[in-house]
């Protein structure tokens, strides 16, 4: 039994009375990342742990691998989709990956070489060498590589130089 009537559904209705708070709070936050992405023209909400919007994006990439595992999760089509539509990164840190390989490409394609010197101001030198250590971890075993078999083979469709030491003796020589 319950006191709700029809009468009153409506005039609640009528004051846009809220019935799932939890689905409100989703929709606000999407609102203020399409804000966001509109006045940014990204959806990487910098990091920060007091940040309410920033915590609901986490909490989005989250559920979004529950959802992916085919574990219980917020996460549905509807909601992939509108985030897909104003491109939500669902993944950082292959995006960042994408990112600096895009870069690499360009180099290549600007100095005919994957060999970026170290001290490279944009930090692509680091990111190269990061991607042969871990591809040397990659091809010792250890798990906590972050070198897959797919960016070894984009790497290597560019002419990426595993062994820089001996790309760059060979080269003196």
């Amino acid at each position: 039994p319950t006191h709700m009537t029809a009468e009153r559904i409506r005039l609640l209705n009528d004051i846009d009375f809220v019935w799932d708070h939890f689905a409100y709070i989703w929709q606000c936050r999407y609102q203020e990342l399409v804000d966001f992405v509109e006045q940014h023209g990204h959806t990487l909400v910098p990091t920060c742990k007091t940040d309410p919007l920033w915590l609901w994006v986490q909490v989005q990439r989250a559920e979004y691998r529950k959802y992916q595992r085919g574990e219980t999760s917020q996460m549905t089509q509807e909601r992939m989709d509108l985030l897909n539509q104003i491109g939500f990164v669902w993944n950082v840190l292959d995006y960042q990956w994408q990112v600096r390989y895009a870069q690499l490409v360009r180099y290549q394609a600007k100095h005919g070489d994957t060999l970026v010197p170290q001290k490279q101001r944009n930090g692509l030198g680091r990111w190269v060498s990061r991607q042969r250590f871990h591809y040397h971890k990659y091809l010792d075993g250890d798990a906590s590589s972050h070198m897959t078999p797919e960016r070894i083979a984009q790497l290597e469709r560019i002419g990426f130089v595993w062994d820089a030491m001996h790309a760059t003796s060979t080269i003196k020589e």
